[in-house]
């Protein structure tokens, strides 16, 4: 019985030891992140995946929207309507300079416009360089964004985080970050899927982008979001697979503005 005893008393330690651990870790993630800034359509927050700069001379953040069902933002390239969020840094320290990425985005097709972006959840990865590598950092984010359902709302939002010179530990958003980071659009070469020609036909006006892509492995479903100089937009591609699927031709309806020209344009695909 005195054995048994022990047992219960050291699980018993053994599990406040792990509580006040937990409890120990908590106020750390917790300033990984900015309070949220919530409205009735959307959230919007700043997170970090480390908990301090120490030894480092860029961090990980995100800018993490939780949206409203039926409600969206966009991608770096919107489409027909929209902007994506713009972000002024002005108020931080200890700050050089941000560069944002954008994972691949939702196609939403809605009375005849083609717009790209997200919804229910998308975080935007932010790598924010310091201007003193190793130095605490104060980030203060006074963001702009473009919230649509079937009406469009602009969103604003005053957002801080600090950072200080400690260890850079995981967070509790160092996984939700690198989830999102995994899914931006990158060259990869070597994995098969390849744009070997691209062409524009048609009436300048109104003119068309033809792609051809050849893939190692038939093609279960394809889609392309071109981006391009301003004054152009794309509409929704038509895809015709070729017998085996290793090849499609993409068919892109382009739009024009002003003195915007397709042919001779360089484009991202």
């Amino acid at each position: 019985m005195p054995l048994h005893a022990n047992r219960i008393s050291a699980a018993l330690i053994l599990l406040c030891t792990i509580l006040l651990g937990a409890a120990a870790a908590s106020p750390a993630w917790a300033k990984a992140a900015s309070d949220w800034v919530g409205t009735e359509f959307a959230d919007v927050r700043l997170i970090s995946a480390v908990a301090g700069t120490e030894g480092r001379d860029a961090v990980p953040l995100g800018l993490e929207f939780r949206l409203a069902e039926g409600w969206k933002v966009y991608w770096r390239s919107a489409g027909d309507a929209g902007y994506p969020p713009q972000v002024d840094w002005g108020g931080s320290g200890n700050l050089a300079g941000t560069d944002t990425q954008y994972p691949v985005p939702h196609r939403f097709s809605l009375f005849g416009l083609e717009t790209f972006g997200y919804k229910d959840q998308v975080v935007y990865p932010i790598t924010a360089r310091l201007s003193e590598p190793g130095a605490p950092v104060r980030l203060a984010a006074q963001v702009n964004a473009l919230a649509c359902s079937e009406i469009c709302v602009p969103l604003e939002a005053a957002l801080t985080l600090d950072l200080p010179a400690t260890a850079p530990e995981p967070t509790a958003f160092t996984q939700l970050l690198n989830r999102w980071t995994a899914q931006v659009p990158r060259d990869l070469p070597g994995v098969g899927l390849d744009v070997t020609a691209a062409r524009a036909t048609g009436d300048p006006q109104s003119p068309t982008l033809v792609l051809t892509v050849a893939a190692g492995a038939p093609l279960d479903a394809l889609d392309v979001f071109p981006e391009g100089p301003d004054g152009l937009s794309f509409g929704k591609p038509e895809i015709t697979l070729s017998q085996g699927a290793t090849a499609a031709t993409v068919r892109v309806p382009v739009g024009t503005r002003g003195e915007a020209r397709l042919a001779g344009a360089d484009l991202r695909l």
